[in-house]
Formats: structure tokens, C-alpha cells, sequence
């Protein structure tokens, strides 16, 4: 994997082509003519190979930008103590327990490309634009501003 990446620092082999690149240009490959095609068994070489410095960074960087949102986001509800934040709380902690478990798994497995991330990280997003739109009292989600009165009558 690293002997790939450093041929290939800033496109990597291609986007699926790690399988390839094992078959064609390893030195097994070029020693016997072809190689059995492996996989890497470790999400974060898979994407820097396939996508080079580049690709690999802006993986790392949407995930720790998504994971930093989510920790500050659960700061702020903290200090909240309304019934929907400490739900909303409660789902930034799953996100986040399964982020931090697709990693951990990432680096026994090969799953850069699965959606199962990609899905968390918008869940993760959508949480904390939930929170930002709540913790400035937006009207269109609910919530009152002060002096603003109730269309409910008092039973």
C-alpha cells in the first residue's frame, strides 16, 4: 500500500483500483507476470492509495470536521434542559459511539466507500443543524420567542 502511494502521492491508483494496481504493477506482478489481487484490510490505506494525499485528507477532513460539529454541538445541549435537546443529546451520542466503531473497524476492514459513513456523517450533520436552527430560537421549528404569544387557548 505505501509503496503505491508513494509512486502515486497525489492521485493515488484510482478510485477501486487498489485490486488492480495488485494484479499489474506490484512486485509480485512484475516478478511473475501477475499477482493474486488482495484487498487492503484497512479503510484509511484504501482511500489515500486509491485517492491519492489529496483524497485521503479531505476524507479525514469531512470527518473530523462532521465529528468536531457533533462534539461542540453536544457542549451547547449540555447546558440545555429541555426534554427534545436531551433526546437530540442522546443521538449525538450514538452518532458519535458509531463513527468512532466504523473507525476502529476501518482499520480491520476495508470499508472507505460504504455508505453506512456516509449515512452517520449526514445523521451527524442534520444534528447539529438541528441544534444551530434551536439554539437560535427559529421560529419555523417551533420553538417561541420571547413575548410571543401562543395559538393555544387556556383550557
Amino acid at each position: 500500500g505505501a509503496g503505491y502511494l508513494s509512486s502515486n502521492p497525489i492521485s493515488g491508483v484510482g478510485y477501486r483500483n487498489f485490486a488492480l494496481a495488485e494484479t499489474t504493477i506490484s512486485p509480485q506482478a512484475r516478478k511473475f507476470g501477475s499477482a493474486r489481487a488482495k484487498v487492503t484490510h484497512n479503510s484509511l490505506v484504501e482511500i489515500f492509495v486509491e485517492t491519492g494525499l489529496v483524497g485521503g485528507l479531505l476524507y479525514l477532513a469531512m470527518i473530523g470536521s462532521v465529528f468536531r460539529r457533533l462534539l461542540k454541538s453536544r457542549g451547547r445541549m449540555k447546558k440545555q434542559r429541555r426534554m427534545e435537546t436531551r433526546v437530540t443529546r442522546l443521538c449525538t451520542d450514538f452518532v458519535v459511539v458509531s463513527v468512532v466503531a466504523f473507525l476502529i473497524g476501518g482499520f480491520f476492514l476495508a470499508l472507505g466507500y460504504t455508505p453506512v459513513l456516509f449515512v452517520l456523517l449526514t445523521i451527524g450533520v442534520l444534528i447539529e443543524l438541528g441544534d444551530t436552527a434551536s439554539s437560535q430560537r427559529n421560529p419555523l421549528l417551533g420553538h417561541r420567542r420571547q413575548g410571543a404569544r401562543s395559538l393555544r387557548t387556556a383550557p
